[in-house]
């Protein structure tokens, strides 16, 4: 009977041991997929910055130019 009692006991500690080590494995997941978003969003407001400071030249700006080229 008690021999039953240990088996038991080791088990659940077992169990206890796996569901901690699978609850780990979700925190790293949920870290990893948080730090893959952050990256993406840090590349999107760099884009952003690089889109403002990029400003297309005014059509009289391009006017000038065309007639100086000729």
């Amino acid at each position: 009977m008690m021999g039953r009692i240990i088996v038991i006991m080791k088990k659940e500690e077992e169990a206890r041991d796996e569901k901690t080590e699978k609850d780990e494995e979700i925190k790293e997941k949920k870290a990893q997929k948080e730090e893959k978003e952050e990256t993406k969003e840090k590349t999107k407001e760099e884009e952003k910055k690089q889109e403002e400071h990029f400003k297309e030249p005014d059509l009289p700006v391009l006017f000038v130019w065309f007639i100086s080229m000729l």
